[in-house]
């Protein structure tokens, strides 16, 4: 739909003003039913809806769906890196639940990972695009190997979560 839309109208910025809040709405169900304190209180589903109210406005208010929503993009990043440490820290606290064998363990791991390598690469874009212009390739490069690598992470605890389940039990 992205490459459709941009060959089409030159502009594919409203597929990512769609997507970033259906993202942080799924994620956020998911930690939904991974964290136990979430789940009595449904804290997830406000977050994820919450998360659609903001993406809202910003796209009516603040960044029109012509242009990328980088505020949302950036709040919503800040949101799943904070759901993370909080189920590391859920993790962590109970000492009946193996860590290494946890397959939320890993998905949070994963998670982080991928949104902290977006917000390093997002701050080295904006430094390179003002300073050294010829290593923006190699920075736009990172992007898809970072989205891949994270898939394969995505896949590898899938493949293994039986094997995880029956050790961590």
């Amino acid at each position: 739909m992205a490459d459709l839309l941009a060959v089409k109208y030159h502009n594919n910025m409203v597929v990512y003003h769609v997507l970033a809040p259906l993202h942080l709405f799924l994620v956020s169900l998911y930690f939904n039913q991974s964290i136990q304190s979430f789940k009595e209180r449904h804290i997830g589903w406000f977050i994820g809806l919450g998360g659609f109210a903001i993406a809202l406005v910003s796209s009516i208010f603040l960044q029109p769906v012509k242009e990328l929503n980088s505020y949302f993009l950036l709040f919503a990043g800040f949101v799943i890196i904070s759901m993370c440490l909080y189920a590391f820290y859920k993790i962590l606290e109970n000492d009946e639940i193996g860590t290494l064998n946890n397959p939320h363990f890993w998905f949070s791991f994963i998670l982080l990972f991928f949104w902290s390598v977006t917000y390093l690469n997002w701050s080295v874009y904006q430094l390179l695009s003002k300073k050294v212009v010829e290593y923006m390739a190699l920075v736009g490069f990172a992007l898809p190997i970072i989205s891949a690598i994270t898939y394969i992470g995505f896949g590898v605890v899938f493949l293994l979560y039986p094997k995880m389940k029956k050790l961590g039990r």
